[in-house]
Formats: structure tokens, sequence, C-alpha cells
């Protein structure tokens, strides 16, 4: 799993394969993402009886989305729109690499929904699900 940047430091051609995306060194501050219909084909949840959509659009914002110079083959889950065009960075992605996948996510903040206000009390178990499901697939 690579996780706002490079994992490793120094010319790695080995590991440098595995890389879902090639990271730029700005990020933009207080970014909210969406799903893409791949994250309904794949194992990606949130949990609830809510749409996933609507979870995502109610937990709180991102700190901040690390932007992209290069993506290479991969699957786009999550998305976020940004800038004058609207360009789209890609927030949580991955690849098939070998008989596994390596996973990319490019933001900030999804500490926060370990985190919720009494207010959001019926996603409590949002954060914990997103990582136990991204750890075991």
């Amino acid at each position: 799993m690579f996780a706002r940047g490079k994992s490793y430091s120094g010319d790695r051609p080995e590991i440098a394969g595995l890389e879902p995306v090639i990271w730029d060194a700005q990020a933009i501050k207080d970014v909210r993402f969406e799903l893409t219909p791949k994250a309904g084909e794949s194992d990606l949840y949130f949990g609830g009886a809510r749409s996933p959509d609507t979870v995502i659009r109610e937990l709180p914002s991102m700190v901040s989305v690390t932007k992209i110079l290069k993506r290479n083959a991969l699957v786009i889950l999550a998305k976020s729109k940004t800038g004058t065009n609207a360009q789209e960075i890609a927030v949580i992605s991955y690849q098939r690499y070998g008989k596994g996948k390596v996973m990319s996510i490019g933001s900030a903040g999804l500490w926060r929904w370990a985190f919720m206000p009494e207010d959001f009390k019926q996603y409590d178990e949002v954060y914990q699900l997103f990582w136990r499901q991204r750890c075991a697939g």
C-alpha cells in the first residue's frame, strides 16, 4: 500500500513497477472525494443502510489530496475534482501486480473518520471497515 508518496527513497526500479501512481509534491487542501463506478464493482464498502455515495458525502472531508504526475495501469475507486478546469485526481486506486494488488491512497484525513462526533454515531464503524477490508483484500 502506498499512501501520499513513495514509501522508499532512491532509485529502486524493482519497486517502481509496483507504484499505481507517480506522486507530485503538491497537495490540495480540504477536499471531498466521490466513488467511481469501479468502486461499486469492487469490494469497497462503507457499511450502513445508506448508499456508499451518501456516506462519503456526509463524512468529514480530507485534509488534503496529493496531486498525481502520472497514472500507471490502475483502477480508480475514488476521485476528487479540483481546480478551475475540474481536474480529476485519483484518491483511492489500485493495480494488479503479480498475484496480488497494490493500493494507493492519496489523501490525508481518513483518520478523521475514526473520531466521529456524536451526531455521526451511525458512521462509527466506517473507518474500521475501510481498513479491515483493505488489509484483508
